[in-house]
């Protein structure tokens, strides 16, 4: 009998119904309904087309679907002993074809709420996780263990069991080339003999960094033009490459902060400043410009002084620009000596005048002579002891055994 139909194959209870023989097909039509179990252990290959069993298919090794399998229960694959359990989808299929598993949990996204699969255009196609709706796509270890990711077969980042994540290495070291995004909030980003971070603004100047003191931003690091400048609000500092300057800057204007920010405080003092060109001060003008300031000691002389031997002692200078101010004292030996009254090496030559216009001050002296003047000779480093009759004062004139203080006060080239 080739066909046979009936509406209801009742087996005795507690015997077993066998349809076929070893060899023979057995074919379950489309949209046939399975009540109860499939029991299928002598089944190792076969086909079942768009069936819907109830109950559960058990003991089969290996089911081709011809149609689609709608089990209302649990489908599991693999034995308990088995060394391999493999899920294949799109196997032994022709041509470049779409491998889905569609997800439905819910009666919105009643085609799929969650797709893992593979696109159809070849070998080199993309491979694809979509998931809908605005829960969360959720990706846990759920023990200590890691999550990696690779590509070409070898790890490029991972999320440790601590919550780092770690990138272009495999534990947490800040020695260690590679990236850190620390449980915490810190960050570590490691180079061996190159930049370990670069940042880039395109098309417009201003902040490139910014830092926040809780929900307040303190301060900056941003572009004005082809420059870095760093600072905070209108205190910040300009570092323009094309001056080798420098310049008191606005970061929240990104603009120029002139003459409002100063250097310091009453309480808060720089200690030294080293400058090799000069200082501009209450102007920008050249007559503004201290380009030098200098202290130390200078040797007098007293010119054709040639019996016994002067005392000079307490000899200094200030120089403060091109303004020299140098002190000394002189007492003259007990001797005659009636060559004129000549004090020679001043620090710095005597700026090259029409006439002699600079002098100084007497400050104390022990000769009986009631008025003593003192002219430096211009372009020299010279200068001289005058009589209130504009004469040249001798060293006899001046006195044996007297003495003078003073400070010569001249400008220099």
């Amino acid at each position: 009998m080739s066909q046979l139909e009936v509406d209801k194959i009742i087996p005795q209870s507690g015997t077993t119904l066998t349809i076929g023989d070893s060899g023979d097909t057995i074919t379950i039509s489309a949209g046939a309904t399975l009540s109860g179990s499939l029991n299928a252990d002598n089944l190792t290959s076969g086909t079942v087309p768009s069936a819907r069993v109830s109950g559960a298919y058990t003991g089969i090794t290996n089911l081709t679907m011809s149609g689609s399998l709608n089990a209302g229960n649990n489908v599991k694959f693999g034995l308990a002993d088995a060394n391999n359990t493999i899920l294949e989808i799109g196997q032994g299929a022709t041509g470049n074809k779409f491998a889905l598993t569609d997800y439905v949990g819910d009666t919105t996204y009643t085609d799929f709420g969650l797709r893992i699969g593979r696109n159809n255009t070849g070998a080199n196609t993309d491979s694809i996780i979509i998931h809908r709706g605005t829960g969360a796509l959720g990706l846990n270890a759920q023990d200590a263990g890691v999550i990696q990711f690779k590509t070409s077969n070898v790890e490029r980042m991972r999320i440790d069991s601590s919550g780092n994540v770690l990138v272009d290495k495999t534990s947490s070291n800040y020695q260690t080339v590679g990236h850190e995004l620390r449980d915490g909030g810190r960050a570590f980003h490691t180079a061996d003999g190159g930049k370990a971070l670069s940042l880039v603004r395109l098309s417009s100047d201003g902040g490139i960094l910014d830092f926040y003191k809780d929900g307040t931003e303190v301060g900056s690091i941003g572009t004005a033009s082809t420059d870095l400048f760093i600072g905070s609000g209108n205190t910040a500092l300009r570092f323009r490459e094309a001056g080798q300057q420098f310049m008191p800057w606005n970061s929240t204007s990104n603009s120029v902060e002139d003459n409002s920010i100063d250097l310091g405080k009453t309480d808060a003092r720089w200690k030294d400043l080293y400058l090799g060109g000069g200082l501009y001060v209450g102007g920008t003008g050249t007559a503004n410009k201290l380009d030098d300031y200098e202290e130390g000691t200078w040797t007098p002389g007293l010119a054709s002084y040639g019996n016994g031997t002067p005392t000079i002692d307490n000899s200094s200078y200030i120089k403060i620009g091109n303004l020299v101010m140098a002190s000394t004292r002189i007492v003259l030996a007990s001797v005659s000596d009636g060559s004129n009254f000549q004090i020679t090496g001043l620090p710095f030559t005597c700026k090259n005048t029409t006439n002699d216009v600079f002098g100084g001050t007497i400050h104390y002296t022990s000769s009986t002579v009631t008025r003593i003047n003192l002219l430096v000779n211009r372009n020299t480093t010279s200068a001289y002891l005058y009589n209130n009759d504009g004469t040249q004062m001798t060293y006899n004139t001046f006195g044996n055994d007297k003495q003078i203080r003073l400070t010569i006060i001249y400008e220099t080239d």
